[in-house]
């Protein structure tokens, strides 16, 4: 009797696992993270990912804040020739020559996309629309006489925003909105559908997948290296990519008595070992316009980027391989 109850239990357990695509995240040596292709319902050959990409997303960019994690982040995606999209913030921007230049930098190489993060760090959504334009349009125009082009990306402060943002966007010819899932109720660019996909003001919505860093209060807390792996995998699954959001102060420690900053050298590791991991098991990094030029697509209101999947699919098998963590 006891054999026939284990075997039941083993049977539904694996029937389980099969049905729900769950990724398996080791920290031990060799072990994988498994993408799973989808294919549709109807038996035809499975979907490419026609991205199969992810896109660095490093809010917070302004004068003098955390200037050694600032420049320690962006130097490591320019030693690695890998794309960066910066938010800056415009109004306490171009002052510190040290941050300035080394944007200018990996602009010129053609690495760093340069996105709006504000012209103040504030909630979006509670300011009348006046106010929305006229600080959208003057950070606009400070990114173009600092850089010599418009933004085409706004990436909102807090994640927060309102149809009115999203007008003044449309009237500021900015294509991509990246918020996260928890502020964004519209439906998700997926590049792996056709057709036209952007809102009915033309913007395109891109939110964070997921950051290295979660919130309790004011607390930042660490995000697994595993967890970041397994979201990746989950959403270039559904969605042919992934938003992977940076914050400099993460990266960053503080001493209280003498106000010295230095940079915590575990945190850049667990960056750097990401960044290896993505690009061993080709997954391009990529700006937030590279991703909108694949597919496109027509607006529904069925997708979004989600931390668990449950569709039954069958699937190929690409992967992100996990080594062992130095």
């Amino acid at each position: 009797m006891k054999k026939i109850i284990l075997t039941i239990c083993v049977v539904f357990i694996t029937a389980f696992y099969l049905s729900n695509n769950i990724f398996n995240v080791s920290t031990h040596a060799n072990s994988i993270i498994d993408i799973k292709q989808e294919s549709n319902s109807t038996g035809n050959n499975s979907i490419p990912l026609s991205c199969n990409c992810v896109i660095f997303r490093f809010d917070d960019i302004q004068d003098y804040y955390h200037r050694s994690a600032q420049l320690a982040i962006m130097d490591e995606f320019i030693h690695k020739n890998q794309s960066l999209s910066l938010g800056l913030i415009m109004h306490v921007f171009g002052n510190d020559s040290e941050v300035k230049d080394k944007v200018k930098e990996g602009f010129a190489k053609g690495l760093f996309e340069l996105d709006l993060h504000g012209w103040d760090h504030i909630n979006y959504s509670q300011l009348p629309e006046k106010t929305q334009q006229e600080t959208l349009s003057a950070a606009d125009n400070k990114m173009r006489s600092i850089f010599g082009k418009d933004s085409e990306i706004f990436i909102p402060p807090y994640n927060t925003f309102n149809n009115i943002t999203l007008m003044v966007l449309s009237d500021l010819k900015i294509k991509v909105l990246s918020s996260d899932k928890f502020e964004d109720s519209m439906s998700y660019f997926n590049a792996t559908k056709s057709g036209n996909q952007s809102d009915i003001y033309g913007i395109y919505h891109l939110p964070q997948t997921i950051e290295f860093n979660d919130w309790y209060k004011d607390e930042m807390l660490k995000v697994p290296v595993g967890d970041i792996l397994g979201n990746t995998s989950k959403n270039i699954l559904k969605y042919g990519y992934a938003v992977l959001t940076l914050h400099p102060q993460y990266f960053s420690n503080v001493n209280e008595t003498t106000g010295q900053e230095t940079i915590d050298k575990e945190k850049m590791n667990d960056l750097t070992f990401v960044i290896d991991q993505l690009t061993a098991s080709h997954i391009k990094i990529v700006p937030f316009l590279k991703v909108v030029s694949f597919g496109s697509t027509e607006v529904g209101n069925e997708d979004k980027v989600e931390t668990n999947t449950s569709n039954q699919t069958t699937s190929t098998t690409n992967s992100i391989g996990l080594n062992k963590h130095p």
